[in-house]
């Protein structure tokens, strides 16, 4: 968007059928209507200002040096960071990301290893459709890592409220297995949580090697968002926009 109002011919490659990425999940949960809304304004401007759009086209090197770009920005993103404990590539193991539009797939009772905002809003997502959650995180408070002041508290207020879903603090999962995840508390003893499905939200890792891939001797490529670091839909905006607007 900034780089075509700044009067640049731009051509967005999406290797999916849709935009949006990481934030298509909030399509989902009912409280995620802030983010739903505004990614499909964003969607909007994208076609508004004439972005050539390319849906189910996976970019590479040798196609982008094809077309003679003369500059190249690579947003590709983060992947889920699954937790490597014994067990973690069990069958019944799966990522938060893979729940969104599977969650009549799962069964009824699952647990929730990580309890970041992710996690959380994960958790209760599921909870509101009818699953029984059980989350565990390793620090002493759910959603360490959500903005702070009134989203934070109100977060924590929802969960708190919302049925069929309960989480444990101080938890450190140590093991996963067919019936479920063995955890340690604050004290050391273990603990044995059953379930039927274990979902991982044990954080996201930049796609940082799928960006290199992009890089091509006499063409200038910016890593921008989570394919530099994985943090959020804050800093994702922020760096888009200071390299378009150098461009």
């Amino acid at each position: 968007i900034i780089a075509s109002k700044r009067g640049h011919d731009v051509t967005l490659y999406e290797q999916s059928n849709q935009l949006g990425g990481q934030l298509n999940m909030a399509e989902m949960p009912s409280f995620k209507w802030p983010v739903r809304d505004f990614k499909k304004y964003l969607i909007h401007q994208v076609y508004k200002h004439g972005v050539n759009v390319l849906l189910n086209t996976h970019a590479t090197a040798e196609r982008l040096d094809a077309e003679g770009y003369d500059e190249v920005i690579a947003a590709v993103g983060a992947e889920a960071n699954i937790l490597r404990v014994p067990g973690w590539d069990k069958s019944n193991v799966i990522a938060a990301m893979d729940v969104y539009g599977h969650e009549n797939e799962l069964p009824e009772k699952v647990v929730i290893v990580g309890g970041g905002e992710i996690g959380v809003e994960t958790g209760m997502h599921l909870a509101e459709n009818g699953h029984k959650v059980q989350l565990i995180e390793m620090t002493d408070s759910i959603a360490p890592d959500a903005p702070p002041f009134h989203f934070r508290s109100m977060l924590i207020e929802y969960a708190d409220n919302t049925e069929g879903f309960e989480y444990i603090v101080n938890a450190t999962c140590k093991e996963i297995t067919d019936a479920g995840i063995v955890y340690t508390d604050k004290d050391g003893k273990e603990h044995e949580l059953k379930a039927d499905k274990v979902i991982m939200t044990t954080g996201s890792k930049a796609k940082q090697n799928d960006a290199i891939k992009l890089f091509s001797p006499g063409r200038k490529v910016n890593m921008v968002g989570d394919c530099v670091k994985a943090l959020d839909l804050h800093n994702a905006m922020r760096t888009g926009f200071a390299i378009a607007s150098q461009i």
